[in-house]
């Protein structure tokens, strides 16, 4: 899985260094933010989490 290209498409929705990209030791991905998020992009986090987890969770074909 390619973390920093999903963080560069996390940057570009957010701007640069306000959401992060955690991968904790069990696997879970999820965002962070240090800063405080408008109505609008906490909706996105809901909706893009489920789908960056799956991304990060997924066997590449090259895995078989």
């Amino acid at each position: 899985m390619n973390v920093p290209l999903i963080q560069q498409g996390i940057d570009q929705l957010f701007g640069k260094g306000r959401m992060k990209l955690e991968i904790s030791e069990e696997g879970k991905a999820t965002l962070c933010s240090g800063y405080r998020l408008s109505r609008d992009e906490k909706a996105l986090v809901h909706v893009l989490e489920p789908y960056i987890c799956l991304l990060y969770t997924s066997p590449s074909p090259r895995d078989s």
